[in-house]
């Protein structure tokens, strides 16, 4: 039977894994409306080509990180903590980035719920450390 902290663990990643899904899945609905918006630009082709593909880039990290964080919390697999810490840097660093380049608004905070759910549920992750636990 599992424990409370494990089940709180589980319970904080797969909260965040949703967060940030919810949040990749609402960032991909603004990719018609970027392209809209620079068709009519005066932009070099290299920016209008690009800035549509870093848009996707970016949702579909968060799809990744979603599924990754899911995948931690329903299967325990070994190194499940190290994926959970690679996860929550880079939830935080893309927060981060956000705030510097864009500023605090809705999107900004959500996607830090996330973070900070999977953040705790790395730290209240079973074994101790970042090496793979097999008993998790």
């Amino acid at each position: 039977m599992s424990s409370l902290p494990n089940r709180l663990a589980r319970i904080l990643v797969l909260l965040g894994a949703i967060v940030v899904f919810a949040t990749a899945v609402f960032h991909g609905t603004g990719y018609r409306p970027l392209t809209d918006a620079l068709t009519g630009t005066e932009l070099d082709e290299f920016f209008k080509r690009g800035l549509p593909a870093l848009w996707l880039m970016f949702s579909f990290q968060l799809v990744a990180l979603a599924l990754a964080g899911t995948w931690v919390a329903l299967r325990s697999p070994p190194g499940a903590r190290a994926v959970l810490a690679l996860s929550a840097a880079l939830l935080a660093i893309d927060v981060l980035l956000l705030a510097i380049y864009v500023g605090l608004f809705s999107g900004t905070l959500v996607l830090a719920l996330g973070a900070v759910a999977t953040l705790a549920g790395t730290i209240l992750w079973p074994g101790g450390g970042l090496s793979p636990d097999v008993d998790a």
